[in-house]
């Protein structure tokens, strides 16, 4: 799949505010980092054992992240758990609507108080609890992030 822009920064999208000390590549840096690295397609492919196609469809239908990355697409590796994508996580996708991939990463990966006995991340917290309020609560909380 090829990288295309123009899918991601549409204008009247939601846009990443950079403090004035970082640049766009710094940014796109630190999430990496906080999201466990980045993976290649073929390397989602092999850790789920399943194809490039079937990874393709997986991304268009909003049930993994990839983001724009060196003229390809990747995928945060925090996603994955256990050798398959966290249960209902294109839930929270899905609720992002629109949102720059950048910044869903940012949000997922960001810890939180409130859902457990420590601040943990949106990742996390549907890795350990992926009950119908649960979901209520953090699709309402990306909601809240997006409006």
């Amino acid at each position: 799949m090829s990288y295309d822009p123009d899918r991601y920064f549409q204008p009247g999208a939601m846009t990443i505010p950079f403090p004035d000390t970082m640049t766009q590549a710094a940014f796109h840096e630190d999430m990496a980092a906080r999201s466990g690295g980045l993976l290649t397609q073929a390397e989602v492919a092999t850790l789920l054992g399943i194809s490039p196609t079937a990874i393709d469809r997986l991304f268009e239908d909003q049930e993994i992240l990839g983001v724009p990355y060196n003229n390809a697409i990747a995928y945060p590796a925090a996603q994955f758990a256990n050798g398959s994508v966290i249960s209902n996580l294109g839930i929270l996708l899905r609720a992002f609507g629109d949102a720059n991939p950048w910044e869903q990463i940012m949000m997922l990966t960001t810890p939180l108080e409130g859902f457990g006995p420590h601040p943990e991340t949106l990742l996390q917290t549907l890795s350990r609890r992926d009950d119908r309020d649960t979901l209520r609560q953090l699709t309402g909380l990306i909601a809240g992030w997006t409006a």
